[in-house]
């Protein structure tokens, strides 16, 4: 999640005056056969101990442990259609299997299927609501479908759950960005700023949005800082790049 988020923001810087913008393999070998039968085979024998609520319950449980296991290894093989198919089943069984959807929403992510993706996450979130990173996940998801309002919502949402979430407030800041509201992406880059000074990359960000108000001077200090912080990284290279587009003084 924390990589897709940085991907998402890192992505971000551009040429120009001053905007940061946004810039599976199945595999079916004998042995995965094989795997799969065994699940399927010790799925049925848990099952074949049903008849009390109580007998009912333990074979739910055991059963959804050797589904989401399964679920996992897919997920790790690539084989995200399978890992979602396995996750559905698990959800059949068990419904408050939170672990089962949210695995499903990630899969559905990487097929590229966002409305599945943000519906697991729905399902996610009605069962544990404190879930900032999952709020997070839903908004890259809105991202992708271009639904910018739920997108910046879901963000602030995982904000709200977890104040020093940093991530949170990085999204923010560059969707702000990229929809001209800089003094709002102002706001969460001087949050982020404040959760992880030691970092160059939120003050290359917020020095574009004041280059982009036309606030040359706080621009140009935000560049200097992010150089000061790391003089031969990768965002001291943007913010020199940045910092030469500003007006002369």
């Amino acid at each position: 999640m924390r990589g897709k988020l940085k991907q998402l923001h890192v992505a971000a810087i551009v040429t120009g005056c001053g905007l940061i913008v946004l810039s599976v393999f199945l595999c079916g070998c004998n042995s995965h056969r094989k795997r799969n039968e065994n699940v399927d085979r010790n799925a049925d024998r848990n099952s074949s101990a049903r008849g009390d609520p109580n007998a009912d319950k333990l074979a739910a449980e055991i059963d959804a442990r050797t589904w989401f296991k399964a679920a996992l290894r897919y997920y790790k093989e690539g084989r995200y259609a399978d890992t979602v198919d396995t996750c559905k089943r698990i959800v059949a069984r068990k419904p408050d299997h939170f672990e089962a959807y949210r695995r499903m929403g990630i899969a559905c992510g990487k097929l590229g299927r966002y409305a599945d993706e943000i519906e697991a996450y729905k399902k996610v979130l009605a069962l544990k609501p404190d879930l900032a990173e999952t709020y997070a996940a839903m908004g890259v998801a809105y991202h992708h479908l271009g639904r910018f309002e739920d997108e910046l919502a879901a963000y602030k949402q995982s904000v709200a759950i977890k104040p020093d979430f940093v991530e949170g407030h990085s999204v923010i800041a560059s969707a702000c960005g990229r929809r001209g509201r800089f003094t709002e992406a102002i706001t969460a880059y001087k949050k982020v700023i404040a959760l992880t000074p030691w970092e160059a990359r939120p003050h290359v960000g917020i020095g574009v949005a004041y280059s982009s108000l036309k606030q040359y001077d706080l621009a140009r200090a935000a560049f200097e800082k992010a150089i000061s912080i790391n003089p031969n990284g990768e965002y001291a290279a943007h913010a020199r790049k940045f910092m030469s587009k500003l007006p002369k003084q």
